[in-house]
């Protein structure tokens, strides 16, 4: 992704088509390289959103942190020819996301997978909603329900502690420890309470994954310090103007996943239009466009 920024930046300043196929030729899938592809009407190709699975039901419980610590550790340690059979260990039912980050592993991630597990659990989301949860959810855990942070964001959505306790107090059948946040139905169920308050103050994809990653208090402050409006290489400066290095990055990643799943689930999307927006406070966010 630092390569195909460069190579994004380059473009910028010198407008030279040289730079796009650059770009285009990228095996990364990141908000550069679907810029460059989509200006050149390239199509992204280097992609799955299905794995080959059984109706089996693996015994290992994926909402085990334990469980899925043993399998990363396998994972690693396995080498790259061996990679091909693991993920075939597990084609189970249950074990489609552990099946998919082999397989990525096994093509050095050359090749990207977008599956969309929990569709029963997002069944009343519009699609545009579902594309977005899930941009998140792979960049949070990959698709992992009992991922856990080093700072204790807990299941697929990463949820802190603290944001869990808060959602508690509004949630009809809150959950009873936080170990119910390693099953999909109360992760997502919870991500969506807070995924609704988040739209209510943000319109756009990006400024959402900002939110929540950063937190709505740090992006409130970037958008009122005058940035993201019309000007020399807008939006893209104002991206990289966010003192929130983690942020600023998980951003355009979440982006990019965005309109990877908005692309699997039927509606295609311009990633330039989009960008374009960014500059139109009228199409982002209640602070500014409310001024």
């Amino acid at each position: 992704m630092s390569k195909d920024k460069a190579t994004f930046w380059m473009y910028q300043v010198y407008k030279q088509k040289q730079y796009l196929d650059d770009l285009a030729l990228s095996m990364d899938i990141n908000m550069y390289s679907l810029y460059g592809k989509e200006k050149l009407g390239v199509a992204v190709d280097n992609y799955f959103s299905s794995v080959e699975i059984t109706n089996v039901v693996n015994p290992k419980n994926l909402s085990d942190p334990f469980t899925w610590n043993t399998i990363a550790t396998e994972i690693k340690l396995s080498k790259k020819e061996e990679l091909f059979s693991l993920a075939k260990k597990y084609n189970q039912i249950n074990m489609a996301p552990v099946q998919s980050f082999i397989i990525e592993k096994a093509y050095s991630f050359k090749m990207h997978g977008y599956l969309t597990p929990y569709d029963d659990y997002l069944e009343n989301t519009s699609i545009n909603d579902k594309a977005l949860i899930y941009g998140l959810m792979r960049q949070e855990s990959n698709l992992i329900p009992s991922a856990l942070s080093r700072s204790f964001a807990l299941g697929l959505m990463q949820i802190m502690p603290f944001v869990t306790d808060d959602l508690s107090k509004r949630m009809q059948d809150p959950i009873s420890s936080y170990a119910d946040m390693f099953k999909p139905e109360y992760n997502l169920k919870y991500a969506l309470k807070h995924f609704e308050w988040l739209k209510e103050t943000y319109y756009h994809p990006l400024f959402i994954a900002y939110a929540y990653n950063g937190g709505s208090g740090y992006l409130r402050r970037h958008l009122q310090a005058g940035t993201f409006l019309n000007g020399p290489y807008e939006p893209f400066m104002s991206m990289e103007l966010m003192t929130n290095r983690e942020s600023r990055e998980y951003g355009k990643k979440v982006l990019a996943n965005y309109i990877m799943y908005k692309k699997i689930l039927g509606e295609d999307i311009s990633l330039v239009n989009l960008l374009k927006n960014l500059t139109d406070p009228m199409k982002t966010d209640r602070y500014r466009s409310a001024n």
